[in-house]
C-alpha cells in the first residue's frame, strides 16, 4: 500500500478507498478546528499562552533592537554635539589671535614705530579682541647688541620677580628678547626679557623655527588662566628653511589670551543644557610643560589641567573626549552626560515593546504596521528635538544680543554724557554772567542744543520702550510758536551753508498755550525738517501749523470716490472756499492744487472745515486768494463734534523743494533702517530710522503721519496730533511770562511798518511774526506802488519799511531803497531787509551802501526780528540783568570733595558748587579720594563727597566701600565687642558707621536700569545724573542741607548694614 503527503502533511492512501469520507474526517481530527477547540478550554488556554509567549519573545527581541539603535543614536548625537562645541572653541581662539596679530601690518608699515603709536593702535582695536587685551612686541637682541640696546633705551634689561616687580637681570646669554612695545595693560613689563622665563623661552624658539605662531602652556595670572602666543617677525621677506628662519628672526608679536574667559564665553552659552556638561582640559606634552601651579603628580605619566569645568566633573569618566592641537599645545574637550544614556534610551523605547505585546495577540500584520508607525514617530520625535534645539539656540542668541545692546547703550550714554557735562555746565555758568542780548541768545541756543542732545540720548535708551508700547508722554503747557522758533535756530548753520529759505507759520486760531509733550513734538519736527534739509539742495522748506478738524475723515471717502480717477488724488494740497458742482472740484484736484481733506459737503455745496494749507511754491496755495482765506478762516466751535471738548487736534505740514520720492518707493520711508533708494542712502547718508521713530511717536500722540511726493517736485510730510486746551487764565499767564523775557519788545507795540514782498505767503509769514510783537503791518505786493504810497500825504504814519530780498529780488530792492533815499521826507526812514544768508561780504556792503538800515536773516524768529527792528528804529535795548545768586551762603563753611577722573568735569562741578559758598577740593580718581579722606583732620573733615562712578583703577563703588570701612574702623562705638561680634556673624556684609558718616553722592552718566540700586547698595547716600543741571544740583543740595538723602541711614547704635 502506498502513501503520499497532502498539503496538510498527512499520509493518505493513494489507492481507491470506498470510505474516503471517513478518511477525510480522520485527517481533520489530527488538527482540531476552532469549533473543536472551543469545546476544550484547556487547549484554548495553552494556545493563548503559546501565542503570548511568542509575542512577548518577539516584543523583547524588537525592544532590544530598538534600545540598541536608540543608544547608538544618542551616543552619535552626543559626540556630534561635543565636536561642534570643540569647533566653536577653536574658532573663537583663532578669531582672537587673528584680530590681535593684525598689528603685524602696523609693525611692517612703519619704520619709526613708537610706544604712543602702539598705544593708539591697541586702544582703537581693543573692541575687536576683548579677550586679548595684552599685546606686546618682543625684539631679538644678541649679546653683542645688548650694550647698544641698553644705551638706546637708557635702561638695562629687566626681569620680573614673583610679585611682578621689575628687576635688572643678573645673567648673560647668547640672545635676549626684551619687550619694547606693550599695550596699556602690560606697560609694567616694558624691557623685560621674555627669555628669562623657561616656558616662554621654549615658545619663542618654537615660533622662530616653525615660522608660525606658537603657544605657551597655560599659566594662572590674577586668578585667570592665560596662554602666551608669539608670532615671529622676519621683516620684508619670509625665509623658507628652518635654519634661515632661526637666523633672520627680528622679533615676535606676543599676545596673552585669557583662555579661561574665552572658553567660559563659548561654553557658558550651554551652561543650562539639560543633556550635556562640558569641560576643557589642557594636556602637557612633556614634563617640562608641567608648571608648579598645575598640582600634577610627578610620578603620573600624564597630567590634565582643567581650564574650564563649571560643574567640577573632571575626575569623572567622560562620555566623549575630543582632542585637538592648537599652536603646538594639546587640549581636550570632555563631554559628560547629565543623565544616563542607557536609562534615557530605555525610556524612549519601553512603550513600544509593551504595545507590541498587545498587538501580537491580534495578528502579525498589525505588528508589522506598528513597527512602521513606530519608525515614523521616531523620526518625527528626532525632528521635533532638532527644532527645539534650534529654537533654544536662537533664544540664547537673542538674549545675548539684547544684553550686548544694553551694554552698548550704557557705554555710549556714559561716553557722550561725560563731555556734555562740561558743555552744559559751562553754559549754565555763563548764563550767570553779564551778557548782551545777542550773547544771551547764543548761550541759550548752545544750552538748548546740549539739552536736546541729552534728550536724544535718553530717547535712544528708551527705544525698547517704544517697541514694547510702554512709552509714556508728558502733558505740560508749552507754546508751539516758541517751539518752532527754538527748532529753526538749531538748523541755522545748515541754512547758512546751503543758502536755503526756511520759514514757519502758525495759524492765529492755534492757542498760544497748549498741553502736550513738547519734547516728543520737537523730536518729530527735527526729524522731518532735518530730512527735508538733507534732500533739498536749493529752494525752500516751509512749516505750516493749523487746527485739524476730525470731520474731514468723514468726508474723505466721499471726496476720494469723486476724484479717484485722478492718479494724483493722493496729494495734500488745499481747496477753495465753495464750489457749485463736483466736476469743477474734480478738475482742480487733478492738477494737485487742492485737497478733499479741507472740504466737506453741505446742503448748499462744499464748505471749508479747516484753514487751507499755504505753500511757498508757485501754485494756487501761494496765491492772494489762498492767503485771504487763511486770514479769514475761523474755527466754528458751535459746530464742533469733538468727543473730548478739552482736547484739540493740530496738523503740521513740512513742505520742501527737494528731490522727491517716487510713489512706488514711498512705503519704504517709514520702515526702520530703510530709505527710499539705496543710492539715496549712499549720497545723502542717514540710518533711515528717524521717520520710523517719528511715525511711532505721532501715533502715540493720537495722530497719523503721511507723505506726498513726486520726483523733482519736492515732498510734503503731514502729521496730526492731539493737545490739551488750557484755560483762559493759564493762557494769559503763559503769554505774559513769555513776553517779559524779551529785551524791550513792549516798545514795539503800536508801531506801523510797511512790508514789501511779491510773494503773498512769504509776506504772510513775516506779517505773522511782526503781529506777535504788536506791530501793525501794511503789505504791498508791487514795488511800483511802494514809493507812491509812501509819498501820499493822507496815509497813516509809517515807522519802518521791510523789504524781502527773496520776494522782490536783490537788484530791485536796492533800486527801491535808492529811490526812497532821494526823497527828502524818506531819507531818515528805517528800511530793513529780510533775507536768506548772503553769499558774499560784497553783497552785505552793497546793501549798506544802498541805504538799508538793518538786515534780518532768515529763518525768522521773534527775538531776532524784534532786536533788528529795535536797532533799526534806534530804540535802546533794555540792558541785560545779571542773575543774582540767591544761594551764595547756602553751603557756607561747608567743605565738599569732588571726585572725578576728568579735569573738565571737576572744573564744572567745582564752579557750580563754589557759587553756593562751599569750600571745594578735587580728587583725580578713587585712590586719591580715599587718601584725602583718611588724611583729613577730624575738625576739617569733608561734609559731602560727590563721587564719579566709572573711574580707572578704583571706581566710585569701591572707593565708597573703602571710605565706609575706614569710618567703621575708626569709630570707637563701632569697634565695641558686641558690634565686632555681629560683624563676624554676618560675613559678606558692609558694616557702615552711622556716627561719623560722610555723605557720598554718586555722579553717574549711566542711566541704565539698576545703576541707582548699585550706588545705594555700595554705601552711597544719593545720586545725580550727568550732565550736571543747575536745578537738579540745587534740589540735591537742599536735601543735603535738610539731611534728607535717599539712602540716609538712621541713628542706629550699631550702625547700618549693606550686603556686598
Amino acid at each position: 500500500m502506498a502513501y503520499n503527503l497532502d498539503d496538510h502533511g498527512l499520509q493518505v492512501r493513494s489507492c481507491n478507498c470506498t470510505s474516503f469520507k471517513r478518511l477525510k474526517r480522520a485527517k481533520w481530527s489530527l488538527l482540531p478546528t476552532w469549533k473543536r477547540m472551543s469545546r476544550s478550554p484547556r487547549r484554548v488556554v495553552v494556545a493563548q499562552l503559546i501565542c503570548t509567549v511568542v509575542g512577548c519573545l518577539i516584543a523583547v527581541v524588537v525592544g532590544l533592537i530598538l534600545y540598541r539603535n536608540s543608544l547608538q543614536t544618542q551616543r552619535q548625537e552626543f559626540k556630534l554635539k561635543c565636536t561642534n562645541r570643540q569647533e566653536i572653541l577653536m574658532g573663537e581662539v583663532a578669531n582672537n589671535l587673528n584680530t590681535s596679530f593684525m598689528i603685524l601690518g602696523l609693525l611692517a608699515s612703519r619704520s619709526n614705530l613708537s610706544q604712543a603709536a602702539w598705544f593708539n593702535f591697541t586702544a582703537n582695536t581693543d573692541f575687536l579682541r576683548p579677550n586679548t587685551p595684552r599685546v606686546t612686541y618682543v625684539e631679538r637682541i644678541t649679546q653683542a647688541q645688548r650694550a647698544e640696546f641698553e644705551r638706546k633705551w637708557n635702561s638695562s634689561l629687566l626681569t620680573l620677580d614673583s610679585n611682578n616687580n621689575a628687576l635688572p637681570i643678573n645673567y648673560t646669554a647668547a640672545e635676549y628678547a626684551p619687550i619694547i612695545y606693550a599695550s596699556q595693560e602690560v606697560t609694567y613689563a616694558k624691557l623685560v626679557d621674555v627669555r628669562s622665563f623657561r616656558t616662554l623661552n621654549r615658545t619663542l624658539d618654537n615660533a622662530r623655527v616653525s615660522g608660525n605662531y606658537a603657544m605657551s602652556p597655560p599659566d594662572q595670572y590674577a586668578g585667570i588662566w592665560r596662554v602666551a602666543t608669539y608670532l615671529p617677525y622676519y621683516g620684508g621677506s619670509y625665509p623658507r628653511t628652518p635654519q634661515e628662519r632661526f637666523e633672520k628672526c627680528i622679533g615676535w608679536i606676543g599676545v596673552s589670551i585669557q583662555v579661561e574667559e574665552v572658553f567660559g564665553i563659548v561654553l557658558g552659552r550651554y551652561y543650562y543644557d539639560t543633556e550635556m556638561d562640558s569641560a576643557v582640559v589642557f594636556m602637557p606634552q612633556t614634563r617640562e610643560d608641567r608648571l608648579p601651579n598645575y598640582n600634577c603628580d610627578p610620578r603620573a605619566p600624564t597630567c590634565a589641567l582643567a581650564l574650564y569645568d563649571p560643574h567640577s566633573r573632571i575626575r569623572e569618566e567622560s562620555i566623549t573626549i575630543v582632542p585637538w592641537t592648537y599652536a603646538t599645545q594639546n587640549f581636550e574637550l570632555r563631554c559628560y552626560a547629565t543623565r544616563s544614556l542607557r536609562l534615557t534610551a530605555l525610556k524612549r523605547v519601553i512603550a513600544w515593546p509593551v504595545l507590541m505585546m498587545i498587538v501580537v495577540l491580534l495578528c502579525s500584520v498589525i505588528i508589522y504596521l506598528a513597527l512602521k508607525k513606530m519608525q515614523a514617530i521616531e523620526r518625527h520625535v528626532f525632528q521635533v528635538e532638532t527644532m527645539n534645539l534650534d529654537l533654544r539656540t536662537a533664544k540664547q542668541a537673542a538674549e545675548a544680543a539684547d544684553k550686548a545692546k544694553s551694554r552698548f547703550l550704557a557705554t555710549v550714554s556714559h561716553e557722550i554724557r561725560t563731555p556734555m557735562n562740561g558743555v552744559i555746565g559751562m553754559t549754565n555758568l555763563l548764563m550767570g554772567t553779564e551778557l548782551t542780548a545777542q550773547q544771551h541768545e547764543y548761550v541759550k541756543i548752545a544750552q538748548a542744543s546740549g539739552n536736546n542732545l541729552v534728550s536724544l540720548i535718553n530717547e535712544v535708551l528708551d527705544l525698547s520702550k517704544i517697541e514694547a508700547g510702554k512709552m509714556e508722554l508728558e502733558s505740560v503747557p508749552f507754546d508751539i510758536r516758541v517751539e518752532l522758533d527754538d527748532l529753526l535756530c538749531l538748523f541755522e548753520d545748515k541754512v547758512n551753508e546751503q543758502k536755503l529759505e526756511v520759514s514757519a507759520i502758525v495759524h492765529d486760531s492755534v492757542p498760544n498755550c497748549v498741553y502736550g509733550d513738547p519734547g516728543r513734538l520737537r523730536q518729530v519736527l527735527i526729524n522731518l525738517v532735518g530730512n527735508s534739509m538733507k534732500f533739498t539742495k536749493h529752494g525752500s522748506i516751509f512749516v505750516c501749523v493749523r487746527i485739524y478738524n476730525p470731520e474731514e475723515e468723514a468726508c474723505s471717502s466721499l471726496m476720494n470716490s469723486s476724484i479717484s480717477s485722478s492718479p494724483s488724488s493722493e496729494g495734500s494740497h488745499r481747496g477753495r472756499r465753495q464750489y457749485e458742482a463736483v466736476p469743477k472740484l474734480v478738475k482742480i484736484a487733478e492738477i494737485q492744487e487742492w485737497s478733499s481733506c479741507d472740504l466737506r459737503f453741505d446742503r448748499i455745496g462744499l464748505v471749508e472745515t479747516m484753514a487751507p494749507r499755504l505753500s511757498m511754491q508757485e501754485n494756487l496755495l501761494s496765491s492772494e486768494e489762498a492767503v485771504c482765506r487763511w486770514r479769514t478762516w475761523v474755527s466754528k466751535k458751535e459746530e464742533s463734534t469733538e468727543v473730548d471738548p478739552k482736547s484739540l487736534s493740530l496738523i503740521v505740514s513740512v513742505e520742501d523743494t527737494g528731490i522727491g520720492v517716487p510713489v512706488h518707493l514711498q512705503h519704504r520711508l517709514f520702515q526702520p533702517f530703510h530709505q527710499a533708494d539705496s543710492s539715496t542712502s549712499r549720497e545723502f547718508g542717514g540710518t533711515g530710522i528717524g521717520l520710523s521713530i517719528s511715525k511711532k511717536l505721532v501715533e502715540l500722540m493720537g495722530g497719523k503721519l503721511s507723505v506726498i511726493s513726486a520726483p523733482g517736485k519736492g515732498s510734503i510730510f503731514e502729521f496730526t496730533f492731539k493737545v490739551g486746551k488750557p484755560g483762559d487764565t493759564i493762557e494769559r499767564t503763559h503769554n505774559g511770562e513769555r513776553d517779559s523775557e524779551c529785551y524791550g519788545e513792549e516798545k514795539l507795540k503800536g508801531i506801523r511798518v510797511l512790508l514789501v514782498d511779491h510773494h503773498f505767503v512769504r509776506q504772510e509769514v513775516a506779517a505773522s511774526y511782526l503781529g506777535r510783537l504788536g506791530v501793525i503791518v501794511e503789505c504791498i505786493s508791487h514795488m511800483d506802488t511802494t514809493l507812491t504810497y509812501l509819498l501820499e500825504k493822507d496815509r497813516p504814519q509809517i515807522d519802518a519799511v521791510f523789504v524781502d530780498l527773496q520776494g522782490v529780488g536783490m537788484s530791485q530792492a536796492i533800486q527801491l531803497v535808492k529811490s526812497l533815499r532821494k526823497e527828502q521826507s524818506l531819507m531818515s526812514m528805517p528800511v530793513l531787509a529780510l533775507s536768506c544768508p548772503l553769499n558774499t561780504t560784497a553783497e552785505k556792503e552793497e546793501l549798506q551802501q544802498a541805504g538799508f538800515t538793518q538786515t534780518v536773516y532768515k529763518p525768522l524768529r521773534r527775538s531776532t526780528l524784534a532786536t533788528g527792528l529795535l536797532q533799526g528804529l534806534k530804540i535802546e535795548l533794555r540792558p541785560p540783568v545779571k542773575t543774582v545768586n540767591k544761594n551764595a551762603n547756602m553751603l557756607a563753611e561747608k567743605r565738599l570733595l569732588v571726585v572725578d577722573d576728568n579735569l573738565i568735569n571737576r572744573k564744572v562741578a567745582r564752579s557750580m558748587l563754589v557759587r553756593y559758598g562751599a569750600t571745594v577740593e578735587c580728587a583725580n580718581g578713587g585712590v586719591e579720594a580715599v587718601e584725602l579722606v583718611k588724611t583729613k583732620p577730624a575738625d576739617s573733615q569733608f561734609d559731602l563727597i560727590l563721587m564719579d562712578i566709572q573711574m580707572p583703577v578704583v571706581d566710585g563703588y569701591e572707593a565708597t566701600k573703602r571710605i565706609r570701612r575706614w569710618e567703621a574702623e575708626n569709630c570707637s562705638f563701632c569697634r565695641a565687642p558686641e558690634n565686632q561680634k555681629w560683624e563676624q556673624q554676618a560675613p559678606g556684609v558692609l558694616h557702615q558707621c552711622a556716627h561719623n558718616r560722610i555723605p557720598v553722592v554718586a555722579v553717574t552718566a549711566d542711566v541704565m536700569q539698576g545703576t541707582h540700586e548699585m550706588c545705594l547698595s555700595s554705601g552711597m547716600d544719593d545720586y545725580i545724573p550727568k550732565p550736571l543741571d543747575q536745578k537738579v544740583l540745587h534740589h540735591l543740595l537742599e536735601r543735603f542741607v535738610h539731611n534728607d538723602f535717599v539712602n540716609q541711614p538712621g541713628s542706629l547704635l550699631g550702625g547700618s548694614l549693606i550686603c556686598i
